[in-house]
């Protein structure tokens, strides 16, 4: 049947989700029969930890010779749930995605986009009514503390389930069905495979007539954008310091790894016309080396087809007039000087400040500055979003000119899939908003609008209220990936929030609550013990700042706000923020917090709406190569109290972080922004006290620890009577001087951080003791 099933969706040129319900080992000895009669040179990607798969094996002892023979030859990738993502840029003829091992939408999304024209996803689930009681594995991610998997719901399985059985291009197979596979499988191409048929993407391009050398693209958006790629560089007749980026955006299957191979391959071919010149030096980076075999590829093709010579060792493709060479993104620091182009793909999925160097400065005895980035709009990562709203503005601030590129018609499949649609729709990856005219429209006033509390079983009772709010999360935030949707219908501490004008949903709100943790876990958190999941607001105050009493408190910590594009900068975002206040004081709620890569424009925004700043991360994340600021409101007399004590330690340890030039890569707008009055006292206080005995007992880390290390040293304590005759060098250089870790480690012969640290614990420990 499988055969037959592929040789359907080729002619139709599409492809299918077929969905295979049923027990775990009836499902996968029915995909073993089907496979053993497959074209043996079929990619087959499977998704699913091994023990559950025993029922497809490549050398299986329970099948015939001629079966067995034919099962060794497939090419059979199987993929567990950390390694998706190196799947980026590969394709596969079959996908088979076991849901006994998890239902991941972010890992579905990316393996899906690896199949190929005429290829298919088999999902295998168990039956409808067992499934939605079935303990999936991904509920221990969705865990937040005291929470079990056995408490997590299973709305977002729901919803799944219902829009599999809504679609009209799924084909399924159940194990309960009382008719025969294949009789299942010639109605439904009967009632639907002829119906759906895909445009033929793969025609010839009327551009590339007159244009040979661009033979290769498959598309007229292929066409055009390797075009524009190839005469933007031959234009740059010699070395300046202008320097020059363009930027490559689409869907996954458009053809972006190809283009920049076919770029690469004319390049090259064209330096052996120029022989005269200098060798071509192009280097390619991306988040996988797996990821961009396409490049090289398709680089190949191109020489190929100009008999042109070359060779491919070490991750390098070498020509006698030029060469690309791969090299892996936290390398490009040191290595990316000498070339004369680099191409990122993927580059969304690449952490930003890995991409930095791309972004320096260059004098004028430079290299010439061209650089290509290509990246997926809709990113399965939740980071072309970030791409989009990050790193796009840092590219326009430092290249003299920046071309944008799209592309649109997809290469891998037809233009009209049906796979591609039905996981948009599952994943709600490719929601549309609606479009508003603002100046019909006056919503200052509260009257105007209403805020409303939906229930997870409200919004997947409500498709357009869901897609509404998710579409609103996707638009505004740069790090909303189709996990978002399953933890926000899901998450055991989760409320949804939207803003609505006139029935039409306008903002949202995504709230965790955190806190009221039980004592005894707040201690173990504060000697940095046990980190439980979820709670980052009270956990960061326990462990980091050390005030064990922030998980007593009730927090409701805003995950997400969004307002419509087309209504925003009129005070939305605000009257918003207030309802919400409202709402959750109501239920008992000690604060309203947030916590955001810090940037001065969201700073400016959360401090208008009486947002106080209590914490600030010490090391940039490194998906973002942001620093993460905590801020609080206060909803009651006691919380406000705590707030005050917070904030003031807060201030303070900003101040000596300062003087030790711990902030140094922070603007001084910024800082003044979050630096409020305050005095910095060097009196030694009891939550000093504290502070150093957790760093010498515990697992306290050494720089939260400044502030009351500072105290202890201006404050004379140490050169008392019996705390010692002399203060110890290292402990000056750390805490009054600022020479930074690295600095220490080398300058006092130590083996790394870890010793630098043991070292400060036990010379503390002789003070304090």
């Amino acid at each position: 049947m499988l055969n037959q099933l592929i040789e359907h969706l080729t002619q139709n040129k599409q492809r299918c989700l077929f969905w295979v319900k049923g027990e775990q080992c009836w499902a996968q000895a029915q995909i073993q029969t089907w496979l053993s009669t497959t074209d043996p040179s079929l990619q087959i990607t499977r998704f699913g930890e091994p023990q559950l798969n025993t029922g497809i094996l490549r050398h299986s002892q329970t099948v015939n010779h001629e079966q067995s023979q034919s099962q060794t030859q497939n090419q059979i990738t199987d993929i567990r749930i950390k390694q998706y993502k190196k799947m980026l840029g590969q394709e596969s003829d079959v996908l088979i995605y076991d849901c006994y091992a998890g239902l991941n939408p972010d890992a579905l999304g990316a393996l899906v986009g690896t199949v190929k024209l005429g290829g298919l996803c088999i999902l295998i689930s168990p039956e409808v009514p067992q499934w939605l009681n079935f303990l999936d594995p991904e509920y221990n991610r969705l865990c937040v503390e005291p929470y079990q998997p056995e408490q997590i719901s299973h709305h977002y399985l729901q919803y799944f389930i219902n829009q599999l059985t809504l679609s009209s291009s799924v084909l399924t197979i159940s194990q309960s069905d009382k008719h025969d596979p294949q009789y299942v499988f010639e109605n439904w191409c009967e009632d639907v495979g002829d119906i759906k048929i895909g445009s033929d993407v793969r025609g010839e391009v009327e551009g590339i007539k007159t244009h040979p050398q661009y033979n290769q693209c498959k598309t007229d958006d292929q066409y055009q954008v390797v075009k524009q790629l190839f005469e933007s560089f031959d234009l740059r007749s010699e070395c300046s310091t202008s320097q020059e980026a363009l930027i490559i955006q689409a869907d996954r299957g458009r053809g972006k790894s190809a283009s920049l191979g076919i770029f690469s391959g004319l390049l090259l071919a064209e330096s052996k016309k120029q022989n005269d010149s200098k060798s071509i030096n192009i280097v390619l980076t991306a988040p996988h080396l797996a990821s961009i075999s396409g490049v090289f590829e398709f680089c190949e093709v191109v020489l190929k087809q100009k008999t042109i010579n070359y060779s491919v060792n070490n991750n390098a493709l070498k020509t006698e007039f030029g060469s690309l060479t791969f090299i892996a993104p936290d390398d490009l620091a040191d290595k990316v000087t000498d070339a004369d182009i680099v191409l990122v793909d993927e580059a969304a999925a690449i952490p930003s400040q890995m991409l930095l160097p791309l972004l320096s400065p260059k004098t004028a005895q430079s290299q010439c500055a061209f650089v290509v980035f290509a990246t997926t709009v809709h990113g399965y990562e939740g980071t072309g979003r970030g791409f989009e709203y990050k790193f796009k503005p840092l590219v326009a601030k430092a290249f003299n000119q920046v071309k944008n590129l799209s592309l649109s018609q997809p290469i891998r499949w037809s233009e009209h899939d049906c796979l591609e649609a039905d996981i948009n729709q599952l994943l709600l990856i490719n929601t549309h908003l609606p479009e508003f005219d603002r100046k019909n429209i006056k919503l200052i006033n509260s009257e105007n609008v209403s805020l409303s509390l939906l229930s997870s079983q409200d919004l997947i009772n409500h498709s357009v209220k869901l897609e509404g709010v998710f579409g609103l999360l996707v638009n505004a935030h740069y790090r909303t990936t189709p996990n978002d949707l399953r933890n926000m219908l899901d998450g055991p501490n989760m409320q949804v929030f939207s803003l609505q004008y006139k029935g039409e949903i306008i903002g949202a709100v995504l709230l965790a609550e955190e806190g009221c943790i039980d004592p005894d876990l707040a201690e173990q958190i504060w000697q940095g013990r046990r980190r439980p999941k979820g709670h980052l607001l009270p956990q960061s105050l326990i462990a980091h700042s050390g005030f064990k009493r922030a998980g007593e408190y009730r927090y409701g910590r805003i995950v997400r706000i969004a307002i419509h594009p087309d209504l925003q900068n009129q005070g939305l975002g605000s009257l918003l923020l207030n309802k919400v206040k409202q709402a959750i004081t109501q239920q008992g709620f000690d604060f309203i917090c947030t916590s955001f890569g810090v940037a001065d424009n969201l700073v400016r925004f959360w401090i208008s709406n009486q947002y106080v700043p209590v914490r600030l991360g010490l090391k940039a994340e490194a998906s973002t190569g942001e620093y993460s600021l905590l801020m609080t409101q206060a909803l009651n007399l006691p919380s406000k109290t705590f707030e005050q004590d917070v904030s003031t330690r807060f201030q303070q340890t900003l101040l000596v972080e300062q003087k030790l030039n711990m902030r140094h890569e922070l603007s001084e707008r910024l800082l003044n922004m979050l630096q409020q009055s305050a005095d910095l006292t060097e009196l030694v206080t009891g939550q000093d006290a504290q502070d150093i005995a957790c760093f010498c007992h515990h697992h306290r880390s050494l720089d939260t620890c400044i502030l009351a290390m500072y105290r202890y040293v201006k404050s004379g304590f140490m050169s008392e009577e019996g705390k010692g005759q002399r203060i110890s060098p290292l402990i000056l250089d750390k805490v009054i001087n600022g020479v930074d870790n690295k600095t220490l480690i080398q300058n006092y012969k130590l083996t790394g951080e870890k010793q630098l640290v043991q070292q400060l614990r036990n010379e503390w420990l002789s003070y304090i003791n």
